[in-house]
């Protein structure tokens, strides 16, 4: 029971970090110059290249402990 409640947690940061990818870096991904920028004008925002390699290793690591962590077997007692 406990496993599977760590699991949840792990599984909603992985969607929360996804959601960050999305929303920093894919979203923007045309946009980007050489230099690996991107302004938004109507928010008068910068968007940077490497907030993709970040956001995406974030959801990376937090979802393969949790898919361990929900199909693992239980350790039998006894």
């Amino acid at each position: 029971m406990i496993r599977k409640a760590i699991s949840g947690f792990f599984f909603l940061c992985a969607a929360f970090f996804a959601l960050a990818y999305y929303d920093r870096y894919h979203k923007w991904r045309d946009c980007f110059n050489d230099q690996g920028r991107c302004y938004d004008s109507e928010t008068a925002t910068v968007y940077l290249e490497q907030a993709g390699i970040v956001w995406a290793l974030f959801f990376i690591a937090t979802l393969i402990p949790a898919l361990i962590l929900w199909f693992k077997k239980p350790a039998s007692r006894g």
